[in-house]
């Protein structure tokens, strides 16, 4: 029986292995080249702005919920975000902190599965970099999509959101 199931395991591991390889047919159209592209970075012009325009409320990119892929716009984009950044906004993206942080209300180990009043002041005084979600803040999809959409529309920085579910 051992001996069948070691097999067994053995074939399975071999075919998962061999899906993961490179299949490459000589085809000229499914060749991907690797050389790097060199761009030109973003311009940057000395017009008169707001005083910190990358993270106002006010402040909304022209394609909004447009998804980025063109490494120079992501990175410009990148750039003046830090550029209109104070320096207690930097030194609060070195911190991710649980939801417990954010509104300590109910104490530091509470289940905190919507966006409360008092994580919205607490973002405005101190502009974390992310939050970790643990098992106990997520019950359903929608609702984590909806406490995802709260932090992140309340934030005047992207959050980096994670989860830690053990």
């Amino acid at each position: 029986m051992r001996k069948s199931l070691r097999i067994i395991m053995l074939v399975i591991m071999c075919v998962m292995l061999t899906g993961c390889g490179k299949h490459n047919e000589g085809n000229a159209d499914t060749q991907v080249s690797v050389e790097p592209t060199v761009t030109e970075e973003p311009a940057v012009t000395e017009d008169v702005e707001p005083e910190n325009p990358a993270v106002t409320e006010d402040a909304e990119p022209e394609n909004q919920g447009e998804i980025l892929t063109d490494s120079t716009q992501i990175t410009g984009l990148a750039k003046a975000i830090i550029e209109n950044m104070t320096l207690e906004e930097k030194v609060g993206q070195m911190f991710i902190v649980n939801l417990e942080s954010l509104d300590a209300t109910q104490g530091t180990y509470y289940e905190h599965r919507t966006f409360t009043d008092e994580m919205l002041a607490t973002l405005q005084e101190f502009p974390v970099g992310g939050v970790t979600l643990f098992s106990r803040n997520i019950e359903t999809r929608s609702q984590t999509t909806k406490l995802n959409s709260d932090l992140q529309s309340n934030s005047r920085i992207p959050l980096w959101i994670s989860v830690d579910e053990e």
